[in-house]
């Protein structure tokens, strides 16, 4: 009775095994895989006999080839084979392997390749949601140590240079009666030392059998992780995925972005990926997909028809928003108070633009074993809070950052296997954050503070201001704490979770700028240098063209025009204005000295922009013409 159970249960695993195996048939033809499976298999063969290998396993090349499976259409076609590659992906690999082994040798004729000789890599795209793996430490599932396909959601914060590893080795036993002299091929990170299986002898490697592939190890940590709140520090494990082979390349694995991995965990050592692909949000998928805009937040709808109703301003909706900042848990501040500084905020969130880039970080540098992503290679696409000027000026990572900020490209950290800081390379990334930093100068007397101003506006390139520019202002704000101290906050119209999703949105809209507003920008640009040389800073032209972008962007347009330029020119003079005084030449307009009034904001900044526009108008014909004067009177003495 025992054994005949026994036999049925055999039977039964063996029945399964010929139902998954016509069922990874029918994917594959179905896929198209087989067509592409037999063209490999063509060249394969047109290979082998042009070099004319010997007969047997001794020093035949390795067939390796690679199927991709969309795990929803695996499952569409079959939910057995689909439970299998998700639950036990080492079984389906072996059935996956079996099938196409039968496959080359029926379709391109070839009897004498053996199924040692062929190796099948799967690339999983995706996975259900509910397939996620941890990275903070806690535990998995009931059983972690059985291989399961789980999706790692996680930002890339060190990968080491690529390395050779052997995929596969030919060795044979060195006796000459034992069956294993004939020669075997073996598959794995212990390819090149085993012992024989038949006599447990040692072996020998034959030298033109061995198959070397590439391979980098990244940390991988959680994107919450980055964030920065109100909540307690907390420590986040990192995992170390290993990835080979085609994954390996330069473009899969940039330090600071986001992936989305198939890992199969549980196997022992490091995870392996299976599957690697870029993470999106759903506004910057939709545009690279050319499909439509998600819509606007609910509340964002509302403040743009409040806007939209008070006036026809090109700023109306960005004042009215960048008015909803600040204040957090403890309420809302008045919607005038530190306008300068919600504008600067809100355009500086909505100038980091999302796009592909490439990184440097390829080779294999002596000595080192990671290539790590610093403060602002981890910040991409957001903000890099730097703190205090003074204190992190004084710090060890100064210097990078300066070179970093002048040069538009951040260099990564090298570190040994200790953990070591060695000295950098040529290894750099794009910068993709914005960087902030803040100062309080303690009086306005001392020359330093003149200097250290000028340092931070040659560094940082726009100035935002972060003070009360009126009693009225500072009344209110008084009043703002009085109220929160007795728990009477008012809530902000657009909540924090609708404006990141909102920023998000804008984000991922390309902007172009056009003729108008780049001629405006080189024209202020020219007549503000040769007025105040040492207030605007050299790189001042990309910081105002990415801060007219942002306010287009924010504005729901597709062309930056000269509207968003002035928006631009009216915060950089107001910052000077306060910084270093009133333009003796062309002073500001009267009505940018009016106190702003919450009831009235947009209506108020309305004005004020339209008589920075004739402001503007005359200064930069008075400043160019009059050196267009100037040079030709020196021509013609």
């Amino acid at each position: 009775m025992y054994r005949a159970a026994c036999d049925d249960g055999e039977d039964d695993d063996e029945a399964m095994e010929q139902s998954l195996r016509v069922e990874i048939l029918r994917y594959l033809d179905r896929s198209k895989h087989l067509a592409s499976l037999e063209a490999a298999g063509v060249r394969y063969k047109d290979s082998v006999l042009e070099k004319a290998y010997d007969k047997g396993q001794n020093n035949m090349p390795s067939f390796t080839y690679v199927v991709e499976l969309d795990m929803f259409e695996v499952a569409d076609e079959s939910d057995e084979l689909c439970t299998a590659i998700l639950e036990t992906p080492l079984f389906a690999h072996r059935l996956f392997r079996e099938v196409v082994h039968c496959s080359l040798v029926t379709l391109c004729l070839l009897p004498t390749v053996g199924l040692d000789q062929v190796q099948v890599v799967l690339r999983v795209s995706a996975l259900p949601a509910e397939q996620c793996l941890r990275t903070d430490g806690a535990n998995r599932r009931a059983n972690p140590s059985v291989p399961r396909l789980l999706l790692l959601q996680g930002v890339v914060a060190a990968v080491t240079p690529a390395t050779k590893y052997t995929r596969s080795a030919v060795s044979r036993c060195c006796k000459a009666l034992c069956p294993g002299s004939a020669g075997q091929r073996v598959w794995g990170s212990t390819a090149s030392a085993r012992r024989c299986r038949f006599c447990n002898g040692p072996v020998d490697e034959v030298p033109r059998g061995r198959d070397v592939g590439e391979q980098v190890l990244a940390q991988m940590v959680r994107p919450d992780a980055l964030v920065l709140g109100d909540k307690q520090p907390s420590v986040h494990h990192p995992v170390i995925v290993r990835f080979a082979d085609d994954l390996a390349r330069a473009e899969f694995l940039q330090p600071g972005f986001r992936y989305d991995v198939v890992v199969l965990a549980g196997s022992g050592g490091h995870a392996e990926a299976w599957g690697v692909r870029p993470w999106l949000d759903g506004a910057t998928a939709r545009v690279h997909r050319g499909l439509r805009s998600a819509p606007l937040p609910a509340s964002v709808q509302a403040v743009w028809l409040e806007a939209s109703a008070a006036t026809d301003s090109p700023w109306a909706f960005a004042v009215a928003l960048a008015s909803q900042l600040g204040g957090g848990r403890g309420g809302r501040y008045p919607a005038h108070a530190f306008l300068h500084l919600k504008l600067g905020i809100l355009l500086s969130l909505a100038s980091q633009v999302k796009g592909p880039s490439k990184t440097k970080a390829s080779g294999g540098a002596p000595g080192c074993a990671w290539f790590c992503a610093g403060p602002l290679v981890l910040a991409r696409g957001g903000v890099c809070l730097l703190g205090s000027w003074d204190k992190w000026r004084r710090s060890s990572a100064a210097t990078c950052i300066t070179q970093a900020l002048e040069g538009g490209k951040v260099t990564l950290e090298r570190r040994d296997v200790a953990g070591s800081l060695l000295p950098p390379d040529d290894s750099s990334v794009p910068l993709q954050c914005a960087v902030w930093s803040y100062w309080c100068p303690g009086s306005w007397g001392k020359a330093s503070d003149l200097l250290t101003l000028k340092t931070i506006l040659n560094t940082l390139g726009a100035p935002i201001l972060a003070e009360a520019v009126c009693d009225t202002e500072v009344e209110d704000i008084c009043q703002h704490l009085i109220n929160k101290a007795q728990r009477l906050q008012v809530s902000p119209a657009v909540s924090e979770g609708e404006m990141k999703e909102f920023i998000t949105l804008v984000n991922a809209q390309p902007i172009t700028l056009t003729d108008e507003a780049t001629r405006l920008i080189r024209d202020y640009f020219v007549a503000s240098r040769r007025v105040r040389p040492n207030c605007l800073p050299v790189t001042a032209v990309s910081t105002i063209a990415a801060m007219a972008e942002a306010h287009a962007r924010i504005s729901l347009r597709v062309e930056a025009t000269w509207a968003d330029v002035l928006l631009v020119v009216w915060m950089y003079e107001e910052a000077f204005a306060a910084l270093f005084g009133p333009c003796l030449i062309s002073p500001l307009p009267e009505i940018c000295a009016q106190p702003l009034l919450a009831d009235q904001i947009m209506c108020q900044m309305d004005t004020r922009l339209k008589s920075m526009k004739v402001w503007l108008e005359n200064f930069i014909k008075s400043i160019v013409l009059s050196s267009l004067r100037a040079e030709n009177d020196e021509e013609w003495v």
